[in-house]
């Protein structure tokens, strides 16, 4: 009996997934990401580390970018919306070559004015970027930055850019 339960349960945990609500904010969100990763939660008082999630609005595939000073990490999963709410499938993440220009594009992002816009587009995605900098945590969301011109989506997209 007891293997028969275990035999029933293993299915649902190896489908696990992560869930954040639309309305909760970009750190509801980035915690959701790094939980379907299996990533710890970022701290201040940690070292120096950048995580983007990029999800397309369309197809719900998520690509995430996980960069310290000495790693870098790629990430793939899908996810899908309903009910005001975002469902993470689990990551499958892998080392990546980290392109020289990737630290330029890291140094030259801004202090965040704010945690959350839009730029006016159809469909496209949204970006989340959580960050520690000089033991100061970070977390912002913008939606389509690539229409922006404001110079905080113009960081974010000569990042992306640079990240692939």
């Amino acid at each position: 009996m007891k293997l028969l339960y275990l035999l029933l349960l293993v299915p649902f945990a190896a489908t696990a997934s992560e869930h954040y609500a639309t309305a909760d904010g970009p750190q509801a969100a980035t915690r959701a990401y790094s939980r379907a990763a299996r990533l710890l939660p970022l701290q201040a008082s940690g070292e120096d580390t950048l995580r983007v999630w990029k999800r397309d609005y369309m197809i719900g595939q998520i690509q995430g970018y996980i960069i310290t000073k000495t790693t870098a990490i790629s990430c793939l999963a899908s996810s899908s919306y309903a009910s005001e709410s975002i469902t993470i499938g689990s990551f499958r993440c892998r080392p990546f070559p980290r392109p020289a220009a990737v630290d330029d594009a890291i140094r030259a992002l801004p202090a965040f004015s704010r945690q959350e816009w839009n730029c006016p587009a159809f469909d496209g995605g949204e970006v989340f970027i959580e960050g520690v900098r000089q033991h100061k945590y970070f977390a912002v969301r913008v939606g389509n930055p690539q229409v922006c011109d404001d110079p905080e989506s113009k960081a974010i997209v000569e990042l992306l850019g640079k990240l692939g």
